[in-house]
């Protein structure tokens, strides 16, 4: 190989034990010494002792799926309502929100909100998919750091049309004092990508706890551990700095 050992070794510690993508562990290692799609091609010939394509984030072929006609919204405010600053991503403060959720035997998921500028992550277990349970997380979110923080924080919520959060207005409503703390706008039926922030960000969830698992077997610490690595991963848009580093 071109590239010696021991470099290749500390790219792959990061890929393999930290869950990094090659391209942010290359980045991250002092001495740049090769370009990810020569350490791809190094893993997949098989040339690199200790990783498979397995290792590799988002290794297997997506499938194609074919998605039915957009509805409109009967109920909740559609995304098509959601002010021009959310869109273009200029003010700190509009939200993603969804459900990572576990095997069929488990009812325990979590709640995330993914932040549109900076990427900045929360993650809440939560006993089930259920609307009183979202609601019940974002009100003890409200009590934890103020209702004026919380409304400040959290200008705006976009998300999906699951059941879970069909309370839009619990969502909207502060704990405290019955008012507005925050704005739910919805996307279109079936059209994931008006959250792809959140998307790609769940991504990285699984990259620490596979579909299938038991999220009700993970400790509170294991969720808080994962919500910090999102926050502190390295990412090519922000020069490869991470969230923790534009927020700071």
């Amino acid at each position: 190989l071109a590239v010696d050992d021991e470099y290749l070794q500390a790219v792959t510690d990061k890929v393999v034990d930290e869950r990094y993508s090659p391209e942010a562990a290359i980045h991250t290692i002092p001495g740049r010494k090769i370009c990810a799609k020569t350490y791809y091609n190094y893993v997949h010939a098989g040339y690199i002792p200790g990783i498979t394509e397995n290792n590799l984030p988002y290794s297997k072929k997506k499938k194609e799926k074919k998605k039915p006609k957009p509805k409109r919204l009967t109920k909740g405010r559609s995304i098509e309502q959601r002010p021009e600053v959310v869109k273009e991503r200029k003010e700190v403060g509009h939200w993603e929100m969804d459900t990572v959720y576990s095997s069929q035997d488990d009812k325990t998921c979590l709640l995330v909100l993914t932040e549109r500028v900076k990427r900045e992550e929360l993650i809440f277990q939560i006993p089930d998919r259920t609307a009183n349970s979202v609601v019940k997380a974002l009100d003890r979110l409200e009590r934890k750091i103020g209702s004026k923080t919380f409304r400040e924080r959290f200008k705006t919520i976009t998300c999906d049309n699951g059941m879970e959060f069909s309370n839009w207005e619990g969502i909207e409503k502060s704990i405290r004092n019955k008012t507005s703390r925050t704005v739910v706008y919805f996307c279109h039926p079936y059209c994931s990508g008006e959250r792809g922030s959140n998307e790609n960000q769940n991504k990285m969830i699984r990259r620490w706890i596979p579909k299938g698992d038991d999220i009700g077997l993970y400790s509170p610490e294991e969720i808080k551990r994962i919500q910090e690595w999102i926050n502190n991963y390295p990412r090519k848009m922000f020069g490869w700095k991470s969230t923790n580093d534009m927020i700071a």
